[in-house]
């Protein structure tokens, strides 16, 4: 049948309708699928908990089946996320799994020093416990002689004993209790709202010895009170012992895995409550995957107890470094034994072997791939063909490298040094002995003998110092450089007076010790005067004041330090001392004995005498007052005598006067 070409035309169109119709959608179902594959941005789960993970799973359409979740022993608190296998921000698909660490708490078997608790509150030494995790210990009290109340007393194990965390320790402190004391009593509460942190504090505070024990239960809720000995509301005294029991849960009879697979130890852990921890250890007898050891492995665990397992990781995996360095495989090797907690334990053996490789590169490897645990690793390791190399002292450097490239050596460092017996461009020393090919020699090129130019540094006028710096280099190329030192009224200190001899490698010199000078005699003059005289002279000038002195005037010089005609250096200081002049004088006042007597009190003549000598430049301290008890004859007060006499003489500044005052009953 043959078709018009309208319906030609329709079938055409439908044609072309059903394929936009269906490539819409394929895009639609494209797009569907996009949306439904579209990655998540990772959130970020350190210090938060499982349900945090399951409700991110869900919020963003993941199924729980893409999250496992594992326990390792950690110092954060229990439950607590420690670790997830994709990091905060990275993409997560519907194609990716996440695992996801959580903290089972401390590890209970990890050792502890304990310290010396010594001089220690009750207070003091529950905080250490509780900072440290250990949770098994009993505080008791006792009478302690000399032990002030709630300090420690002693404890059993002994301090600096190593302890696991979940060991048993039992605390002694003062009671505080004598023995002619009056007891104390205290009230027992109901423990059943406290933990096992509270009930311990109670404890410790109120001086009453407390052992705590744990039972299963599957009627009390676990870290909740099952029974305590005394009752609440009891009265007891202090020093006291009760105990404690707490519930640790429904109790589960333990499967044991070894020999079975992770997975089904996850899966019985899941279902039961329960939490592991799964160490990975390399080993040679069993498949990866496998529970080699558990901890427990029978018995009865706690509702939320910590399963340890140790599972088998395999064989180690052992990379091929044929051709490598010894070098970088010990570094490997290194690394794999430190992974999967250390378990791997190989051991390298090492057979060297003459090859033209380079030396130290590993020519095989036995064995390669895999290896069981504790495993020797044998390696064959090129030392290179073996050559001796000879002193080529004086050869040309060209010469000395073709030399080495016959060997099969190589130049090594090259270091010049000067030389008066070895010419320009040739070799001082080198390394000698027996190398392997490919190693590389050092060796030192002649830059020939060193030359001094000392020039006119030699000469007379010149600095000595600036010569001697100059043939620092020159001397520790045999060189010398030398003087004698000489008075010169030419030069000053330092300098050359003639010029140097040279003689081979050999400067001698003729140096300056310093223009010298005739000390003047300035004794008897006025200091500005022989201040004058030595300065002009080329000396230094350092005045003192001296004493007084009757027979000179004030400023006259009475010493000098160097004495006239001596020779010394220029500039060399000299110290002249010079008269303060004749001594000040005080003048005595003039002081009617009989004036006081009878007139004043003691104390009156005391302040008046004071005042009077006062006034004449005298001071108080210089007055020496002694009185003479007069009570028993005439009872008469005055001034019994003054010495030096009140006369008007002249006295020195210094004089200490002494008057002697009379004094009787009245006065």
């Amino acid at each position: 049948m043959r078709l018009s070409i309208k319906t030609k035309i329709l079938l055409a169109v439908a044609a072309v309708l059903l394929a936009a119709t269906c490539a819409a959608g394929f895009y639609y179902l494209d797009t569907l699928n996009a949306e439904k594959n579209a990655p998540a941005a990772m959130a970020d789960f350190s210090g938060r908990r499982k349900e945090d993970v399951l409700s991110w799973i869900s919020e963003n359409g993941f199924d729980e089946s893409q999250v496992t979740f594992s326990y390792a022993f950690d110092e954060a608190q229990e439950d607590v996320i420690i670790n997830q296998s994709v990091a905060k921000g990275d993409p997560f698909t519907k194609s990716d799994t996440l695992e996801i660490t959580l903290s089972s708490g401390p590890d209970p078997d990890e050792m502890i020093e304990l310290p010396d608790f010594t001089g220690m509150t009750t207070e003091e030494i529950t905080k250490w416990f509780e900072d440290n995790n250990l949770t098994n210990v009993t505080y008791q009290f006792t009478i302690a002689e000399g032990i002030e109340a709630d300090h420690f007393v002693s404890m059993e194990p002994e301090a600096k004993t190593m302890v696991k965390r979940s060991d048993r320790i039992t605390v002694t402190l003062s009671s505080g209790i004598g023995e002619q004391s009056e007891e104390e009593e205290v009230t027992v509460p109901d423990f059943s709202s406290y933990t096992r942190t509270n009930i311990q504090a109670w404890g410790a505070a109120n001086r009453i010895s407390i052992t705590i024990s744990y039972q299963a239960s599957d009627t009390v809720q676990k870290d909740k009170l099952i029974s305590q000995s005394v009752k609440a509301g009891t009265k007891i005294k202090a020093g006291s012992s009760m105990s404690v029991v707490i519930s640790s849960g429904k109790g589960i009879q333990v499967v044991g895995f070894v020999g079975k697979t992770q997975n089904e130890a996850a899966s019985w852990i899941a279902q039961n409550g329960l939490k592991a921890v799964y160490n990975e250890v390399y080993s040679g007898s069993a498949a990866s995957g496998t529970v080699i050891s558990q901890n427990p492995d029978s018995g009865t665990a706690a509702e939320g107890a910590v399963i340890t397992f140790e599972v088998s990781a395999g064989l180690v995996p052992v990379d091929d470094y044929t051709g490598k360095s010894r070098g970088e495989f010990e570094a490997y090797l290194a690394l794999l034994n430190k992974q999967k907690n250390s378990s791997a334990r190989l051991n390298l053996s090492v057979r060297e072997t003459e090859s033209d490789k380079a030396a130290g590169t590993i020519l095989s490897q036995n064995p390669v791939g895999s290896a069981a645990p504790g495993s020797v690793i044998t390696i064959e390791v090129a030392t290179g063909r073996k050559v001796t190399v000879e002193n080529k002292a004086g050869t040309a450097e060209a010469d000395f490298k073709a030399y080495l490239s016959s060997l099969g050596l190589k130049p090594g460092n090259i270091s010049y040094d000067y030389s008066d017996t070895i010419a320009e461009g040739c070799i001082i020393s080198n390394d000698t002995g027996t190398k392997n090919a490919g190693d590389s020699v050092n060796y030192k090129v002649s830059r020939g003998a060193y030359v001094f130019d000392y020039g006119s540094m030699i000469n007379a006028g010149q600095s000595y110092s600036a010569l001697y710096n100059a043939s620092a280099t020159a001397r520790n190329y045999g060189w010398s450089v030398t003087k004698t030192d000489v008075e010169s009224d030419t030069y000053d200190a330092g300098i050359i007076t003639e010029t140097c001899s040279v003689s081979g490698k050999s400067i001698a010199c003729k140096v300056s010790s310093g223009k010298v000078i005739t000390v003047p005699n300035v004794v008897g003059m006025s200091k500005d005067e022989a201040a004058s005289v030595l300065q002009n002279a080329g000396l230094k000038v350092n005045s003192v004041e001296g004493d007084y002195n009757d027979n000179l005037s004030a400023g006259t010089v009475t010493a000098q330090s160097v004495s006239a005609d001596s020779r010394v250096a220029a500039g060399t200081t000299v110290t002249i001392t010079y008269s303060k002049g004749p001594s000040p004088k005080l003048t005595m006042p003039s002081i009617d004995l009989g004036l006081y007597d009878n007139n004043y009190t003691k104390d009156q003549m005391i302040s008046m005498l004071t005042r009077v000598f006062e006034q004449k430049g005298f001071s108080a301290s210089q007055l020496n007052f002694q009185i003479e008890d007069t009570s028993l004859g005439s009872n008469v007060n005055g001034v019994k005598s003054i010495s030096p006499a009140p006369n008007g003489q002249q006295v020195d500044p210094g004089t200490i006067i002494t008057i002697i005052l009379l004094v009787g009953s009245t006065g």
